[in-house]
């Protein structure tokens, strides 16, 4: 071979060494432009999370208030529940009114 044939050799690969090179740098530009549109996207969402969805820790707490009130009225209920029943007992045993003449 004559160094003119290797000179179009390494013109060849000097261009497909070009061509790969600005693909890379297309490639790696698009990723960049990917990843920091995502950076945004994120900043915004955590900006609008607490107006729009309650925290789980919010959640947990609510939830463990709701359920002590309704463990309050339960026990509220058996209580009238116990006393009505004892009271309905009561009467059965007398039922002139009379406790004890």
């Amino acid at each position: 071979m004559s160094v003119s044939d290797w000179a179009g050799v390494v013109g060849v690969i000097v261009s497909i060494a070009g061509l790969l090179g600005a693909l890379m740098g297309w490639l790696l530009r698009q990723l960049w432009e990917a990843v920091r549109n995502l950076v945004v996207d994120i900043a915004d969402l955590q900006k609008s999370l607490p107006g729009t969805y309650v925290r789980k820790d919010e959640m947990q707490k609510m939830e463990d208030h709701i359920l002590a009130e309704i463990r309050a009225v339960s026990h509220t209920l058996e209580r009238h529940m116990e006393n009505s029943t004892q009271l309905w007992v009561n009467s059965q045993r007398d039922p002139s009114g009379k406790h004890g003449e």
